[in-house]
């Protein structure tokens, strides 16, 4: 659309019985396919078919337009289209990545030992196609966010649930934490959907960049809860779009995404994208209000870092 500009794709994965990982939010099939029908039983789960044997069901069964009809429902066998199928996360990144250079927010679904499986399968996935540094990793399993940490640490990865509840008492005291004392470069959580916990307040917001994490928030459907997260300075709109020449008042170093600036195959964009932060930051560090100064500071050190790859 020329009025809107995506720069950020999130999808949910599940592993199938012959190791492929497909696109799907829910635990099982029966909701937005024919499986109950086609399989013959109730609560349907990837893992326990092949991908071909996905690839038979309808998943836009479901699927209610606008006018209340269903379209797609009852599209059988050869009538049912390609991309009315189930999808591989190999075909939908190299079909995304064919248009442009895009960022991912990506969670597997499956826990234990499926869980740990599908991060290999799609740590490599990323790995081969150069994507480790575009891509935020979620799980609400904490055996696979061990996982991750301890076998793909290189993987950037958002907070899973526990951590994310230690990281809001640890806001709501001020405590004077290290950047160590957190594993994760991300939170990717609700607003203020709940009474008691309430993680979309400008508090949580500055806390996290103090550390220089991340927030991003779901679901959010309400144009005033749109406005006011956006002045508590989340970064849902900003991760990975942000432009150097925008650095002014009000817009932080965390907004920025140094780690996955734009880069061409020679590197020199990033290069280039690299040293117009730099030094709109170090003419920032001296004039900025106190508060904004450990920022500044912040981001012109992590350039320098950045530069001395290249």
């Amino acid at each position: 659309s020329k009025d809107f500009n995506t720069d950020i794709f999130e999808f949910d994965l599940h592993i199938t019985k012959d190791n492929k990982l497909i696109l799907l939010h829910d635990d099982t099939l029966d909701r937005t396919t024919n499986a109950v029908e086609y399989f013959g039983y109730e609560d349907v789960k990837p893992i326990d078919h092949t991908y071909a044997e996905l690839r038979e069901l309808n998943f836009g069964e479901n699927f209610q337009a606008e006018d209340g009809s269903y379209p797609y429902r009852g599209l059988r066998g050869d009538k049912i289209p390609d991309d009315l199928r189930a999808v591989l996360l190999e075909d939908v990144l190299d079909k995304l990545e064919s248009h442009g250079k895009y960022s991912y927010i990506i969670e597997i679904k499956d826990g234990g030992e499926n869980g740990m499986r599908g991060v290999d399968i799609l740590y490599d996935v990323l790995k081969e196609r150069g994507l480790l540094d575009r891509v935020i990793f979620g799980t609400f399993k904490g055996e696979v966010t061990e996982y991750v940490d301890e076998k793909h640490p290189d993987m950037l990865r958002s907070a899973g649930v526990s951590e994310v509840l230690k990281f809001y008492g640890a806001a709501l005291l001020n405590l004077d934490l290290g950047e160590d004392s957190f594993k994760y470069d991300a939170l990717q959580i609700p607003a203020n959907q709940y009474r008691v916990v309430r993680l979309g307040t400008k508090k949580i917001v500055d806390y996290a960049h103090r550390y220089n994490i991340a927030v991003q928030y779901w679901t959010i459907n309400d144009a005033d809860d749109v406005k006011t997260l956006t002045e508590n300075g989340i970064d849902t709109d900003n991760w990975c779009g942000w432009n150097p020449d925008d650095l002014g008042e009000g817009n932080k170093p965390y907004q920025a995404a140094v780690s996955i600036a734009p880069i061409d195959e020679t590197g020199s964009y990033r290069v280039a994208f690299l040293n117009r932060v730099k030094t709109l930051a170090q003419s920032k560090k001296a004039s900025a209000p106190s508060d904004d100064r450990a920022h500044y500071e912040y981001l012109y050190a992590r350039c320098c870092a950045a530069l001395k790859d290249f």
